[in-house]
């Protein structure tokens, strides 16, 4: 539910709301690769880009089917 916030802030334009929700959903499921890929994603609309590549690691870790997360 938090990773589906974190996707609708984000696409709402909201990176910070998206980067709380997105954080609270990693905290809540560690092992769900959507969340660290959102993750990845808020902290790349925020300039976080050491953090944002951390998640996409870790996103790609967890699903290594998911190309989208080695493309980031």
């Amino acid at each position: 539910a938090h990773a589906d916030l974190a996707l609708a802030r984000l696409e709402a334009g909201d990176a910070p709301g998206a980067a709380s929700a997105a954080e609270r959903a990693v905290r809540l499921a560690p092992d769900s690769a959507a969340a660290h890929f959102h993750l990845g994603n808020a902290y790349a609309a925020l300039r976080r880009l050491t953090d944002a590549e951390r998640a996409f690691v870790a996103s790609a870790a967890l699903d290594p089917a998911r190309a989208e997360a080695r493309a980031n």
